[in-house]
């Protein structure tokens, strides 16, 4: 007989695993526009961790990665204008 010991690592838990969208990938990544508007609706009035997914899109989105899809409530696009604003508190 043959034993398998199997090691699971631990993690602390994310503000992600709480996410609304959390396993609707296809709908978040669609170029549809109904698709589009269903997945902001979802983060606008069901995510729980809107502000914290905000906080990261602003701290690491780039003009190179707002390629598409609805992240933080915010379409491609509107990432994009979000990058080419000044940061609060920063320099100008």
């Amino acid at each position: 007989m043959m034993i398998a010991l199997v090691l699971v690592e631990e993690r602390e838990p994310r503000w992600q695993d709480d996410a609304a969208c959390l396993g609707a990938t296809s709908l978040f990544y669609s170029t549809s526009t109904p698709d589009i508007l269903a997945a902001k609706q979802i983060c606008m009035e069901l995510c729980p961790v809107l502000e914290e997914c905000r906080e990261e899109a602003a701290a690491t989105e780039t003009s190179a990665n707002a390629v598409f899809g609805v992240r933080a409530g915010m379409s491609a696009r509107e990432r994009k204008r979000l990058v080419k604003q000044p940061r609060r508190g920063g320099r100008t």
